[in-house]
């Protein structure tokens, strides 16, 4: 160690972002990205009563009815700006103001539902898909407690796409 009293560390990734087999298996499988297209309980749920009748409360709030016809997944951005500007800003963001209370209820809802279908382990190809990474986890506890490894942090980071 030099003169900083801080120790360098050597990052190792599992590969890029989209082929990052370990973290990031839904963007590097194509399997995966076919059957989280079929989207069906998602899917059912966006096309339904809930979010139709969101997208007509935005519509009227915006003063849109009958000039521009707003996407479930126009709201959809919608609500992560509200989500995220709430959590930036530590207050109620401006973009939170076109969602009444069951409104913000339904998204929630749907990002629930869309997590767990997508990426939960609700699906076997998901039990399947992650065992690399349980099996990585425990390789290296294991090499660790053996004294087979020196000690240090395995830090991961996953970033969730957003799409609809």
């Amino acid at each position: 160690m030099g003169p900083s009293k801080y120790q360098p560390v050597a990052v190792k990734i599992s590969g890029p972002h989209d082929n990052d087999k370990v973290l990031r298996y839904y963007d590097a499988c194509p399997r995966f990205k076919r059957i989280q297209k079929s989207n069906g309980e998602n899917g059912k749920f966006v096309r339904g009563p809930e979010v139709k009748q969101l997208v007509k409360n935005i519509e009227t709030r915006l003063n849109l009815t009958g000039k521009v016809k707003l996407s479930a997944a126009d709201a959809y951005n919608l609500w992560l700006l509200c989500a995220f500007e709430t959590q930036v800003l530590g207050n109620m963001s401006s973009w939170c103001t076109l969602f009444n209370r069951e409104d913000l209820k339904v998204f929630e809802y749907f990002n629930d539902l869309r997590l767990y279908h997508d990426y939960g382990y609700g699906k076997k190809f998901n039990q399947k898909i992650t065992c690399h990474l349980i099996n990585n986890i425990i390789t290296s506890v294991k090499k660790f407690v053996s004294g087979d490894e020196k000690p240090h942090g395995h830090f991961r980071l996953v970033i969730w796409s957003t799409d609809i």
